[in-house]
């Protein structure tokens, strides 16, 4: 209680200004899930492994933290391994699979739903 109840964030990353990254969390709209959040992350693929993913990361979980948020989830593509990877490494664990959640290049693909606690 007391915490400001912020509903959003962004956050960006740039490289030679140049927009490399970008995350966005949505807190719960409702009393009962105010303390969660759905947020989504992307990196271009040209920035990859120098570390943005987790910077971003970093920054939404300090946002979280911020405001009271104890609970960070996300959707995922089941296919996208490296994504995959990088939030089981920062402690996301798969709570469920969402059936053909996603329309990909005209194919229906599943996503995996993920979480962790600040």
């Amino acid at each position: 209680e007391g915490y400001e109840k912020q509903k959003w964030m962004m956050f960006v990353a740039e490289v030679d200004e140049e927009l490399v990254g970008v995350a966005y969390a949505s807190r719960g709209d409702a009393k009962r899930t105010s303390h969660s959040c759905l947020f989504g992350l992307g990196v271009l693929a040209a920035h990859w492994r120098q570390g943005i993913g987790q910077a971003l990361m970093n920054a939404l979980e300090d946002w979280a933290k911020d405001h009271g948020i104890h609970r960070i989830e996300l959707t995922v593509i089941s296919t996208n391994t490296r994504a995959i990877q990088l939030y089981e490494r920062l402690g996301f664990g798969r709570e469920g699979l969402k059936r053909r959640s996603q329309k990909v290049d005209q194919h229906y693909v599943d996503e995996y739903l993920m979480a962790r606690f600040v």
